[in-house]
């Protein structure tokens, strides 16, 4: 099992809306779950993630879903059970 911890900084309020937030909340929730699942799938038994990797595409999928850059993931931790 593998489980990923993360905080998402969105900017001054000008730039994206507290109304914005919410909305994207769960879009955002359900890429990160998709990108954690395929990624631990593909894990060996035993093996270590990629930190610089995870990062690199759960922020590549917080671009995405907020349509541009204005977002900032930030991992808290990464666990492998």
């Amino acid at each position: 099992m593998l489980e990923a911890e993360s905080h998402l900084h969105l900017g001054p309020a000008s730039e994206h809306g507290a109304q914005d937030s919410a909305r994207d909340r769960p879009r955002l929730r359900a890429a990160f779950v998709q990108t954690v699942q395929i990624y631990g799938a593909g894990l060996p038994p035993g093996g270590l993630p990629n930190v610089d990797y995870l990062s690199r595409e759960l922020q590549r999928q917080t671009d995405l879903t907020l349509g541009g850059p204005g977002g900032r993931l930030l991992l808290g931790t990464v666990m492998v059970n």
